[in-house]
Parts: structure tokens; C-alpha cells; sequence
């Protein structure tokens, strides 16, 4: 094991047995359903930027995240690097963002994305982007959808907001065979969208409320 990959996991303990419980009254359920071996990608709604550390710190195999480019501010860089992310660009497509997360996904390394593309902070879930089923339909992988409650709770107006309840639901992973079916990139996104609001409350469905398979443990 590197010295890089030693403190990368050294920083998940602290985040998961520390930062987390300091800062939320955490729950998560359905790790189990985390596949042990192979590519996968992980697909969560997105309510704050503590979604991304919570993703990578609890998932049992830490996930390679897709992030937009305005986050790698100065300062901000070392992390970035140091989870293995890959910058992506929010107008358009963002075709080089897309080949590196295949690459990621083809050395069996699992990639962790987030629909929606920006933080929806309040209400209910948005509408996918068509990028993440493009990266499902293309990889082959199976695509394991992930629900967070609460997160938007902890940081309130730029302040902490101490020990909000805060769950991470874990759903059973769908096969490449259901996304092939879906068809087109947007119709495989709608898929997995449907998927990670079967997870939710149904007040936080959004466009995805209507009829769908409960794909939770």
C-alpha cells in the first residue's frame, strides 16, 4: 500500500468515526448491497457538498467522484487530487470528463456521480443529466443508487448547523441489462433517477413520484 493510499485511508476513518458523528445524527443502511468486487457506479442525489465526503469516506470501496470544475478553487486542489476526482464542466457535455470516469470504470475502479449535476438544496430531487446514463450505457457497469436525507441541514447560510438528522440509503444495484434497455442516455439517467427516489420519502420524489420498483435493501 502507498503513502497516499495509507492516509486516503486514514482521512476515511476520521471523516466516518469522527467528523461524521460530530457533525450529524447519521444513519446509513443497505451497505451491503456495495458490490466487493469489479466497476460500479455509485449515483446519489445531491442536497450539499458533504455528500461527496460522505460518499467516499462510507461506501465500504472508496468511488473516484466526478466533480464540477468551479469546485478546484485555490487551495482546494490537494483534495481534489487526493480523491481522484475528475473535474467536469456544467456546459454541455463534457466529452474528456467522460472518457476519464470510462477509464476509471474499465481499470475496475468505482466511480461515484451525481445526477442532477448542481445541488438541488431544497425541496425535491431534480432532473438527471443525460451525461450519467452515457457513462452507465457506455461502461457496462452496474449502477448502484444511493439517497441522502438531511445534508443540506448541516450548513445553514455558510453556518454549521450541529447534528441534524442525516440518513444514507444504499438501494440494490441495477444491471447493465436494465440500463441497455432504457435505451438512450436520458432514459437510462430516468431509470437510475427513478431508482435513488424509491429511497426517499415520497414528499423528495420530485419529476420521479410517480410508479417505481423500490430498489432499497
Amino acid at each position: 500500500m502507498s503513502h497516499e493510499q495509507r492516509s486516503f485511508k486514514v482521512a476515511r476513518m476520521v471523516v466516518r468515526r469522527l467528523i461524521i458523528p460530530l457533525l450529524a445524527d447519521f444513519t446509513v443502511a443497505g451497505l451491503e448491497n456495495t458490490p466487493h468486487t469489479g466497476p460500479f457506479i455509485a449515483a446519489a442525489n445531491h442536497k450539499s457538498m458533504l455528500d461527496i465526503p460522505i460518499l467516499m469516506a462510507v461506501l465500504p470501496r472508496r468511488p473516484s467522484i466526478m466533480a464540477k470544475d468551479s469546485l478546484y478553487f485555490r487551495g482546494s486542489h490537494w483534495f481534489w487530487r487526493w480523491g481522484d476526482a475528475i473535474p467536469v464542466r456544467r456546459d454541455g457535455m463534457d466529452r474528456k470528463a467522460l472518457r476519464a470516469a470510462a477509464e476509471r470504470l474499465q481499470q475496475g475502479i468505482p466511480f461515484g456521480i451525481f445526477p442532477e449535476g448542481t445541488r438541488v438544496r431544497e425541496g425535491s430531487l431534480g432532473t438527471g443529466k443525460a451525461g450519467a446514463g452515457m457513462i452507465a450505457l457506455r461502461s457496462q457497469a452496474p449502477v448502484l443508487p444511493v439517497a441522502f436525507t438531511g445534508t443540506a441541514s448541516i450548513l445553514r447560510g455558510n453556518r454549521p448547523h450541529l447534528r441534524p438528522q442525516v440518513t444514507m440509503t444504499v438501494g440494490t444495484p441495477i444491471p447493465h441489462k436494465e440500463i441497455a434497455a432504457a435505451g438512450s442516455p436520458q432514459a437510462a439517467t430516468d431509470l437510475v433517477m427513478r431508482r435513488i427516489a424509491a429511497l426517499l420519502p415520497p414528499e423528495a420524489r420530485g419529476p420521479y413520484s410517480g410508479n417505481q420498483q423500490d430498489g432499497s435493501s
